[in-house]
């Protein structure tokens, strides 16, 4: 029989006689195409179907989906390999997610968690489809003047934007390494974070990598800082630096969230970065640190076109004026975006992004005019500084 290559919305469920997951998707999702394989006949029903959505149901076999995920997700890479259990410990997870699991869907099923599984597995197909901009691999990094400045908020919403409008894959890493707040913006359980990756440094290549990442709705791959503060000095800036190699060779677009200190390895981010988000708001100590992050950038040799300032929450009250503020600091102002406290803190305490809140804010509004604008065409020398 000659392989179905177009069954994108193929799911391939492989359980014992059970039938527990199998069952439940099809009640849950009349329209979808659900058929069923024992363990011992995965591999004919890939060949047969070519299915791009595996679902193992690891319940009551987790030897014989161990071995399925070591034995053929490599075989099959353009298959999505889903790992369904009640419940697994962090070690377990991370454990899978080497063997090549990209997500995972928990049991009982719950059709709201189905429906958010099926909207990830729509945005993995629609950014491997033909026609994506898949030459544009792009590095950025959002820096803040200061801290409580927002730019986790701009960092997690600009991938979350990047990703929805089909503009290839997209990574958000945090590198703020001791306090950082990317996974708690999505809603994400850190299970593999930036210190497990480095642990795995020498054999790092895109499947490890893939394997690596914790999928989020909206299509976006988030690699969450370390989990203990202490942690964070174990990544250097030359492993910083590696990494960032491999994230730019794998994805379209790489966000980096890196703060507010300059330490060595926020360093080693903005020098690998095609473009460095300056996120500042209009007060003064805001402006003060912000032309002092100024300062260092030319220091570094970084070019103009290389950092652009963002202004946060403007229309703050009591604010200086934008004319005055780039008047001071001598340097544009590229982007605006709108002062809306209250939607940042839901957004931030719900751990949804921002447009999923309300499309309709002036916040929302100013940040997809900022996304839009975020790539211009550019020259083909390189914006990478150097000191």
């Amino acid at each position: 029989m000659t392989p179905n290559h177009n069954n994108q919305n193929s799911i391939l469920v492989v359980e014992g006689d059970e039938d527990t997951l199998f069952r439940g998707l099809q009640g849950i999702h009349e329209g979808l195409k659900i058929q069923k394989a024992c363990y011992s006949d995965v591999q004919k029903a890939l060949d047969q179907e070519c299915s791009r959505v595996v679902i193992c149901n690891s319940e009551r076999c987790k030897a014989e989906a161990r071995n399925i995920l070591h034995t053929l997700s490599g075989r099959y890479p353009d298959s999505y390999w889903v790992l369904s259990s009640s419940g697994l410990a962090t070690e377990e997870a991370v454990e899978y997610m080497r063997l090549g699991t990209r997500d995972f869907l928990k049991q009982p099923l719950d059709r709201a968690d189905v429906d958010h599984f099926m909207k990830r597995v729509e945005q993995w197909n629609r950014q491997r489809q033909p026609g994506q901009p898949h030459d544009i691999h792009r590095i950025v990094s959002f820096f803040s003047s200061k801290g409580g400045v927002g730019s986790t908020m701009v960092a997690v919403n600009t991938a979350v934007a990047l990703a929805k409008k089909g503009s290839g894959q997209v990574l958000l890493a945090d590198f703020v390494l001791q306090h950082g707040n990317v996974a708690e913006m999505l809603d994400v359980i850190p299970q593999y974070t930036l210190l497990n990756l480095t642990k795995d440094l020498k054999r790092i290549d895109h499947k490890l990598l893939q394997n690596s990442l914790q999928a989020h709705s909206s299509g976006v791959s988030v690699l969450p800082c370390p989990k203990e503060p202490e942690e964070a000095e174990l990544i250097s800036d030359l492993v910083a630096a590696n990494m960032l190699d491999v994230f730019k060779d794998a994805f379209q677009y790489t966000l980096l969230d890196v703060g507010h200190e300059m330490s060595a390895t926020a360093l080693a981010c903005l020098d690998a970065s095609d473009l460095v988000v300056l996120l500042t708001t209009p007060d003064l100590p805001s402006l003060s640190n912000t032309r002092a992050a100024l300062k260092m950038f030319r220091k570094l040799e970084y070019p103009h076109e290389k950092v652009k300032l963002v202004l946060n929450r403007w229309h703050m009250k009591g604010e200086i004026d934008t004319d005055v503020l780039e008047q001071s600091l001598q340097y544009p102002v590229a982007h605006r975006l709108e002062n809306d406290t209250q939607l940042a803190l839901e957004s931030a305490n719900q751990g949804i992004p921002l447009a999923e809140l309300n499309k309709n804010s002036k916040l929302v509004k100013s940040l997809e005019a900022f996304v839009s604008g975020l790539f211009r065409p550019h020259s083909t020398e390189s914006p990478h500084g150097t000191h």
